[in-house]
C-alpha cells in the first residue's frame, strides 16, 4: 500500500489559531498555517456570525506555529486578480519575505486570498518560487495533483459530508500516494462546528494505523 497522508490548512493568522495549534500539537497532527503578515496587528478585527475574529500580532504569531509550516496568504487578502501586476508581485513576494525573515525557513507555499486569482497571478507566483497554492474547489480524487498552483482540497473541514470523505479516504486503496486534504478558518471553530466535535475528527483520524500527519509542504512536494 502506498503512503496515505493526512494534512490541514487554515487561513489568516487570528487568535483562534492557538487553541487550534494546541489541538494538533495534542494528537500529533501537523497544519500548514497561512499568514497574512501585513495583517498582523490587534485592529485588524471583524465579526464572523457574532465572534469577534481578531488577527494577532507578530509577537504572538512568532513562536505559535513551531513544528508546522507558514504559507503565504497575501500581506493584506485582497482580490488578486482586481489589482495590476506590480501590486500582485507586492502581495505575494512581500508577504513571502516577511514570513522568511519572522520564521527563517523557506516558504513555498500558499493560499489564494478569497480563491480567486487568474493566469497573471499563476505567472507571478512561478517568478516568485511558490510550489503550490491552494484554492477553494474541492475534488474527490486523493491522488497526487499536477498542477499544484491550482490546487484543490479534499474539503473544508465544515463540509457536511466530512466524515463520509474521511471514511472513504481510510478504506481506499491504491498504488500510488494518497493524500487528504482539509483547510478552514479557526475562526469557524465553536460557530460552524464544535470544537469538541472537531476534537474528535483529530481522534478519529489519528486512531488509524498507517496514516501519516505531514505539513501540506511535505505532503505534496515530497514522496
Amino acid at each position: 500500500m502506498a503512503k496515505k497522508s493526512v494534512t490541514f490548512s487554515f487561513d489568516d493568522g487570528v487568535k483562534q489559531d492557538a487553541p487550534l495549534v494546541e489541538l494538533f500539537n495534542k494528537y500529533g497532527i501537523k497544519c500548514t498555517f497561512n499568514l497574512n503578515t501585513g495583517l498582523a496587528n490587534e485592529k485588524c478585527r471583524w465579526v464572523y456570525k457574532g465572534v469577534d475574529v481578531i488577527h494577532m500580532n507578530k509577537e504572538d504569531m512568532l513562536g505559535l506555529y513551531v513544528g508546522h509550516e507558514v504559507a503565504i496568504h497575501t500581506l493584506t487578502h485582497p482580490y488578486l486578480e482586481k489589482l495590476d501586476e506590480d501590486k500582485i508581485y507586492e502581495q505575494v513576494y512581500g508577504d513571502k519575505c516577511n514570513l522568511e525573515d519572522w520564521y527563517q525557513q523557506e516558504v513555498v507555499g500558499m493560499a489564494y486570498p478569497y480563491g480567486t486569482y487568474d493566469d497573471r497571478v499563476l505567472k507571478i507566483l512561478k517568478r516568485c518560487g511558490i510550489k503550490y497554492a491552494r484554492t477553494i474547489q474541492n475534488t474527490p480524487d486523493f491522488t497526487p495533483q499536477e498542477d499544484l498552483l491550482q490546487l484543490k482540497a479534499s474539503c473544508c473541514f465544515t463540509n457536511p459530508n466530512l466524515d463520509a470523505i474521511i471514511d472513504r479516504f481510510i478504506e481506499s486503496e491504491s498504488d500510488e500516494k494518497q493524500v487528504l486534504y482539509i483547510w478552514g478558518h479557526s475562526y469557524q471553530l465553536g460557530v460552524d462546528m464544535s470544537w469538541e466535535t472537531f476534537e474528535n475528527v483529530c481522534k478519529k483520524l489519528t486512531s488509524v494505523k498507517g496514516l501519516i500527519f505531514e505539513t501540506n509542504k511535505d505532503a505534496l512536494l515530497k514522496n
